[in-house]
């Protein structure tokens, strides 16, 4: 007996401790690392500008030839279909980013969907906010423009287009 209370009481601050993280990151949501590094990328490479144009290359590190984008509603099925059955699963609310090379997925990033005020360094493919069954693919040597939006908090929100080559 003295054994399970034992256990229970070191479980306790686990559970604790995961349905905390849960609710903080629905209350508070941050930005992926993969949307993080993408705005660094843009400031680093648009500054201030007010028409910017940034390669798909410069936004995504790591080796890889083609991006595909599945905004927040997109169905499973979808995914399935564009990236086979059971590599990557549908998150309701949540934006999947997959990087593949040669036809093989080398890496997989989903991020909050913004919903309401959208916060320092997050980042929206095409609108997605209007668009969220929207599917987007782009290639190493595509351009998307840049259109900043200053936030009231800090910092910056962006949202990337298709664009023609600068």
């Amino acid at each position: 007996m003295r054994l399970l209370r034992f256990l229970a009481l070191l479980c306790i601050p686990g559970v604790l401790w995961v349905v905390g993280s849960l609710l903080w990151s629905v209350i508070f949501p941050t930005t992926s690392r993969m949307d993080a590094y993408a705005a660094a990328r843009i400031r680093n490479v648009c500054g201030y500008q007010a028409n910017c144009k940034v390669g798909v290359a410069d936004l995504f590190e790591g080796d890889w030839d083609t991006v595909y984008v599945f905004g927040a509603r997109v169905s499973q099925q979808e995914i399935d279909q564009i990236l086979g059955r059971g590599f990557v699963r549908a998150h309701d609310r949540r934006r999947i980013v997959v990087l593949e090379r040669n036809h093989r997925i080398v890496r997989v990033e989903d991020s909050p969907v913004p919903t309401g005020t959208p916060h320092e360094g997050q980042i929206e493919f095409e609108d997605e906010d209007h668009r969220e069954q929207r599917i987007v693919r782009y290639d190493r040597g595509d351009v998307l423009r840049v259109t900043g939006f200053p936030l009231e908090s800090k910092g910056t929100f962006y949202v990337l287009t298709s664009s023609a080559a600068p």
